[in-house]
């Protein structure tokens, strides 16, 4: 969780990440495989159901929210003043 203080993470960390949580879930039981934020959103909410008790599930969480608070804290610092115009 990030605290507010703390120096954000490079996007090369954030793909580290990534990286180390798609090796980690490859034989779970999950609808994508890939670590795109909707992916790893749904994990933190979701993943318990079916993953809870094989190896290493606990680092996967860990990972999946480090990445999910990342990205969220980056959206709402960055995007927020964003103003979206339709055509």
């Amino acid at each position: 969780m990030i605290m507010s203080g703390m120096k954000s993470k490079s996007l090369a960390e954030l793909l580290t990440l990534r990286s180390e949580w798609e090796s980690v879930v490859a034989d779970y039981k999950l609808s994508e495989y890939n670590g795109t934020i909707d992916n790893l959103r749904w994990y933190t909410k979701y993943g318990i159901r079916s993953n809870r008790f094989r190896p290493n599930f606990d680092h996967s969480l860990e990972l999946a929210k480090q990445i999910v608070s990342e990205v969220n804290s980056y959206e709402t610092t960055y995007l927020s003043s964003v103003h979206w115009e339709e055509i």
